[in-house]
């Protein structure tokens, strides 16, 4: 047994060097280094950047599901362009999950993009107009674009030419260079291709040398002639023969997708005709500055190929300029126009060089409230002679003034709501004043966007009992029949045909009954989430948000559910069943009515529904919404593991000062505490985190015991102290490690153990129902293998009664709760944080199963047998 004993000596070696260690430690004779552990912070915040965004564009994208399904079943007249702004919007919240979940995923899912890539071909392909496929142009004139050539001009200059002459609103001249005279300009600087080019595992050295190589090859180059007398010859066209001054801008194809690519590429403003072609190649180099390529890996986009269309449109001599997004990107006035104004060029804004004035106007004109908080500025951005721009001094007179007039920021406001309403999402608009006081919008982009609201009122049926009132309508119309609660398991086979689903909490796995049912409600969901949009297709009256249906609808009872009046009657009322629900339109259909019935195929349905099934996977994906509903799915499991970046950083964060049996240290990646840098203690007062302030809420709850055995029998007792005596170093090592929250103001990330037992809980707790989550796991324990079986099966049916959908494995219980809103989402925290600290140690006392439904009633009725 050489071998064997061998092992064992350098296992015991390796224990006693991870105790001396330790040791050291705890005299403060070895720490971590503080750059090791602000790298792998810097990780940590990357990732969850990226999953708030990818969080946010699901949202987003459901929302662009929902309108599409609106605009199938309306009659009102429908243009093309308003398909390829719908069906671009939707690609582009597609691609920015794509992109974050590369990133969060360390871009080992490489299929998504390939899907992706996919579904955009078909969609392309659905909107392929006569003469789509003629060669490309190297320079398109502004008043011959529109969203149609967003492929070759980039969505910045396709989006201006869409509001110059679709809108017909004040847009500078202008000029796009197109794609193909950047492939020209390439493939001249680099005649043998992009050589080199680093692969996705090049280190950052690597990556700023092959970039350094391929800008100074394309400014040395010289522009193909037929690009530079191109770009010559629309620039004298600009002006009226004046030569006036240009801003020269990209307009590359990814740009405005994964946080619009804000300060990456190279902006050059008051350009004159003999520097118009050398900011030409300067632009189109910064595609590979090495900031730009850093942050192209950061999206999960290291391997794609820049295409950069550059603009190039007159400037604005500038009194005044600013932003306005139509809708309050913080989230705080969903109900207003947010407008930022300062005096000078645009960069004094999107620069953050001077703190600009900020107006609010309310979206509602029947409303018209105006609030202005002005702002002294005292520095702004000007044009200088010769081009370029430089920093002046505002004159005193205009420092204590506002730039606009009431009548000017409601004029704004009133483009941002129609820019709104013309792309089919909130839009980001950059504007600008000359000193004629003439207003012009100089961008426009897809910004933030809000679930919209079910608005209509229906009067109760007469002479019939209302049994529920509320909710959202995610369906309209109206059915009746039985009711049927599925079990805590969610068994769908005995569903009766025409039979009423009622359910806890909403979920696309219901499709499986939606041909047979004649109305859903739901206690919890959304009404632009998945089940909405599955019932939206299935025809099928949907109630969402409609609170105690399971607990006040009893099974088997026959009811009328009125989805669009948003009520439950008693028994069948006839007179409510012709509110069928709304269906796409049939008959004789418009050529973009037919554009948008094709391009939706690709967008809209749901067939991924459930994440156990085996094809739940990415070959699966038939639309944009499978796509979005599979990377939804799986970025929660990658931020389950979020805690095992952390080492260990004891010495670095600051420990939690409250009475537990573990030693609690929390990461902040931003908002989630209150605390001085190097506080080494904090209270709980210091949490700022919602969803971590709910699970200590729980954690402290007075009625449960803080330390100490529970009442357990003496074969028990034996158990938890015989599986100490010969648990073996890496035993005893485990049972030493500290226990880490990685928390902001709305995500917790709480990784513990406690004996021989571990937790862990993930979640992301705001205001948005589509986003919030939780995920849970707990397994193991001192005790035997059945009575630590019996104890995970006692906590998922703590857990299914508390709304979560549970499941064991041996002594594993993994459960998740869905798309609740924050109270409930909250409150399911708060009994999180209970049912650890009441079960901990609790697989000892678990004796029989009668115990243990004891002990399940008693933790469900509030008796924790503490003081």
């Amino acid at each position: 047994m050489p071998g064997h004993e061998t092992s064992r000596l350098r296992q015991a070696l390796g224990w006693l060097g991870g105790a001396f260690l330790t040791f050291l430690e705890i005299i403060g004779l070895r720490q971590e280094r503080a750059t090791d552990f602000e790298a792998r912070l810097g990780k940590l915040k990357l990732r969850y950047y990226h999953f708030r965004s990818l969080l946010s564009a699901n949202n987003e994208l459901l929302e662009q599901i929902s309108g599409m399904e609106v605009r199938l079943a309306s009659e009102a007249p429908l243009t093309l362009e308003e398909v390829r702004s719908r069906a671009l919007a939707a690609e582009v919240c597609a691609h920015r999950m794509v992109t974050s979940f590369a990133t969060l995923s360390g871009g080992t899912y490489p299929a998504v993009e390939k899907v992706l890539s996919r579904l955009q071909q078909r969609i392309a392909a659905c909107l392929h107009t006569e003469g789509s496929s003629k060669e490309v142009p190297l320079v398109l004139p502004l008043d011959q674009l529109d969203l149609s050539l967003a492929h070759v001009a980039g969505h910045k200059m396709a989006a201006l030419g869409e509001i110059r002459n679709r809108l017909k609103m004040p847009v500078p001249e202008g000029f796009a260079v197109t794609t193909a005279a950047f492939q020209q300009s390439l493939e001249a600087a680099c005649p043998g291709g992009q050589d080199g080019a680093p692969s996705g595992a090049a280190s950052e050295a690597e990556i700023a040398a092959w970039a350094a190589r391929m800008r100074s090859r394309l400014l040395a180059s010289a522009l193909p002639e037929a690009v530079g007398r191109t770009i010559l010859d629309a620039y004298a066209g600009l002006g009226h023969g004046c030569s006036p001054p240009v801003a020269v801008r990209s307009s590359a194809l990814d740009e405005d997708g994964e946080a619009s690519f804000a300060g990456q590429y190279l902006t050059l403003l008051n350009v004159g005709a003999e520097g118009l072609l050398p900011a030409y190649l300067q632009v189109v180099a910064s595609a590979y500055e090495p900031e730009v390529l850093f942050y192209r890996q950061n999206l999960g986009l290291e391997n794609a190929e820049p295409r950069v269309a550059v603009g190039c449109m007159v400037m604005v001599d500038a009194m005044a300029s600013g932003v306005a997004f139509s809708r309050d990107p913080t989230g705080e006035a969903p109900g207003e126009v947010l407008i930022h104004a300062a005096w000078g060029l645009g960069p004094s804004v999107a620069d953050g060089k001077v703190n600009p004035d900020v107006y609010r106007v309310a979206r509602d004109p029947d409303r018209p409230s105006l609030e202005i908080r002005t702002s002294r500025q005292t520095s702004r951005t000007v044009g200088i002679p010769g081009g370029g721009v430089a920093e002046e001094a505002v004159p005193d007179d205009m420092q204590s003034r506002t730039p606009l007039t009431p009548e000017e920021i409601r004029t704004i406001a009133s483009w941002a709501l129609r820019l709104e309403e013309h792309f089919g999402a909130p839009q980001d608009v950059e504007w600008a004043m000359d000193g004629s006081r003439r207003l012009f919008v100089l961008q426009s982009r897809p910004g933030l966007t809000s679930a919209p609201a079910y608005e209509g009122e229906v009067p109760p049926a007469e002479d019939a009992p209302v049994l529920l009132e509320g909710g959202d309508t995610a369906a309209t119309g109206a059915g009746a029949g039985p009711v049927f609660i599925p079990g805590r398991e969610g068994c769908l086979d005995d569903f009766p045909d025409g039979g009423i689903l009622v359910v806890s909490h909403s979920s696309p796995r219901y499709v499986r009954v939606m041909k047979r049912a004649s109305a859903i409600v739901a206690e919890v969901g959304s009404a632009v989430g998945h089940m909405a949009s599955l019932s939206r297709e299935f025809g099928v009256p949907t109630l969402v948000g409609l609170e105690r249906a399971t607990s006040v609808l009893a099974p088997g009872r026959t009811v009328t559910v009125d989805a669009t009046g948003r009520r439950v009657y008693d028994g069948r009322l006839e007179a409510l069943l012709g509110r069928s629900a709304a269906a796409p339109k049939s008959g004789p259909r418009s050529q973009a009515s037919k554009a948008l019935t094709e391009v939706a195929r690709y967008v809209v349905p749901l067939t991924l529904t459930d994440p156990r099934d085996a094809g739940f996977t990415p070959l699966n994906c038939r639309s944009l919404h499978d796509l979005a509903r599979y990377l939804h799915e799986k970025s929660f499991q990658e931020m389950f593991g979020i805690g095992q970046l952390v080492g260990d950083a004891r010495h670095q964060t600051p420990q939690l000062d409250i009475f537990l049996p573990v030693d609690l240290y929390i990461i902040d990646l931003g908002g989630g505490l209150d605390a001085r840098p190097g506080e080494r203690k904090v209270k709980r007062s210091q949490i700022r985190s919602l969803p971590f302030a709910a699970m200590v809420e729980g954690m402290l709850h007075k009625g449960i015991p803080r330390f100490g055995p529970r009442a357990m029998d003496a074969q028990g007792f034996m158990q938890v102290v015989m599986r100490r005596a010969f648990a073996g170093p890496d035993a005893d090592s485990s049972l030493r490690d500290p226990s880490f929250a990685i928390i902001s103001d709305s995500y917790v990330n709480l990784a513990t153990r406690v004996g021989f037992h571990y937790s862990v809980v993930d979640a992301y707790c705001a205001e948005g129902i589509n986003q919030n989550y939780i995920t849970f796991r707990f397994k193991g324990g001192a005790a035997d293998r059945e009575r630590r079986i019996r104890r995970v099966n006692a906590i998922a049916k703590i857990l299914r009664e508390s709304g979560f959908d549970a499941r064991v494995t041996n002594d594993l219980v993994t459960a998740q709760f869905l798309k609740g809103d924050r109270a409930r989402t909250l409150d399911a925290l708060e009994m999180l944080g209970r049912l650890l600290q009441f079960m901990r140690q609790m697989d000892a006392a678990m004796t029989s199963d009668e115990v243990a439904d004891k002990i399940v009633k008693d933790f469900l009725a509030g008796e924790f047998g503490g003081s």
